[in-house]
């Protein structure tokens, strides 16, 4: 979380300084909301397959907003 929550602090950083969009910063957010729900002690128990197409869309869910971000300036 200690990661998570740095990487939040350097993209709001960028994102005021005009180096990186907005939506990079959202799509940290989500990051970290779900790396926080992984280690919460309330998830559920899944198999590893599901794990790694979480994984999977969790990355391209982030490549996807931080280009939209920079193609349309947000």
């Amino acid at each position: 979380m200690v990661s998570h929550i740095a990487a939040l602090a350097i993209i709001a950083g960028l994102a005021l300084a005009g180096w990186a969009p907005w939506l990079a910063l959202a799509a940290i957010i989500i990051l970290t909301a779900r790396a926080a729900w992984g280690l919460s002690p309330w998830r559920r128990s899944v198999r590893a397959q599901v794990v790694g197409t979480q994984e999977l869309g969790a990355g391209l869910l982030t490549v996807a907003l931080t280009a939209i971000g920079y193609i349309f300036s947000l």
